[in-house]
């Protein structure tokens, strides 16, 4: 499983560093929150999983960073099959009846049909990656979703007692710094170049007109009108440092991560038989430049950390 996005937090690791440090402390700390398949009457189940499939440690950490894992089940049971079940069962017990049924009745028939389509229900399983870098103090999450990461996060804050994480808190706006890069390309930061997608959005309201711009000249007339006419840059594309393509949002999420063909050449270990070693080799480089790009972030928008 490899890094495609990235939300990431600030943290405070005074209470939780000496833990992050003993491999036994954290696998025991993690086997209270460890996943579990959804029983039959269970619609969701969450929970740290064996970061490598078939391998025992459910963390595992290189140098400043530590990797967990966290499993997501769910059974897909749509509220209109629900809706429909129990209206043509409440209107046969009530021909049964010849009465209308209680809102109790209709409650525990609503509570039995549930109860029935549950064991029937298809289930989706998701996993998450947790990143820690305790140089930077950061922690980060392998989604684009607020609500998701902040369900992994808790989970781990959980296991370890504490663990507190912060959103960012850009001093310098996202959107007007990264507005400022179209018009003026001498503001981007050195070892960032422009890529070719952007999405821009008025500031008028928060229904403003949005434009995408796919495979596109970004420092273009017409790009430059869009930017005239007040709107501003809510997702632009970056390569960073020749050796990573990213897009990065207003609330600096790390979306589309995908390394060039000619870093991982000159970068990744051939392939062996170890597929474990393998998807280690891969993980850790991959994590050596989001760490980078995001301690350059923090910088670049003047982040809080403390």
């Amino acid at each position: 499983m490899n890094f495609k996005n990235l939300r990431f937090f600030t943290v405070d690791l005074t209470d939780v560093i000496d833990t992050l440090k003993d491999d036994e402390k954290i696998e025991e700390a993690l086997e209270k929150d460890k996943f579990t398949e959804c029983p039959k009457d269970q619609l969701y189940s969450v929970g740290f999983v064996e970061f490598f499939e078939g391998y025992v440690p459910k963390h595992i950490s290189s140098g400043h960073n530590h990797f967990f894992k966290v499993g997501e089940e769910a059974k897909l049971i749509p509220s209109s099959v629900i809706k429909t079940t129990l209206k043509k069962a409440v209107a046969a017990k009530e021909a049964e009846l010849s009465r209308y049924l209680k809102k109790e009745e209709k409650e525990a028939l609503k509570a039995a049909i549930s109860n029935r389509l549950l064991s029937q229900a298809f289930t989706t399983y998701k996993e998450l990656i947790i990143l820690v870098n305790t140089d930077l103090n950061i922690v980060g999450v392998s989604t684009t979703s607020a609500k998701k990461a902040e369900m992994a996060i808790a989970l781990l804050r959980d296991a370890l007692t504490t663990f507190p994480a912060k959103i960012l808190t850009p001093m310098s706006s996202p959107e007007d710094v990264m507005t400022n890069w179209l018009k003026d390309t001498s503001s981007i930061p050195d070892g960032f170049q422009l890529g070719n997608d952007a999405t821009l959005k008025s500031v008028d309201d928060d229904d403003g007109e949005t434009i995408k711009a796919i495979k596109a000249d970004l420092t273009s007339d017409e790009i430059a009108v869009h930017l005239d006419g007040l709107k501003k840059v809510k997702e632009i594309s970056l390569v960073y440092d020749d050796a990573v393509n990213i897009k990065l949002t207003s609330d600096l999420v790390i979306k589309s991560f995908k390394p060039t063909d000619t870093y991982l050449e000159k970068n990744l270990p051939e392939k062996t038989k170890d597929e474990k070693a393998d998807e280690e080799s891969m993980l850790f480089l991959q994590t050596e430049l989001l760490t980078e790009i995001c301690s350059h972030l923090l910088k670049i928008f003047k982040c809080q950390t403390e």
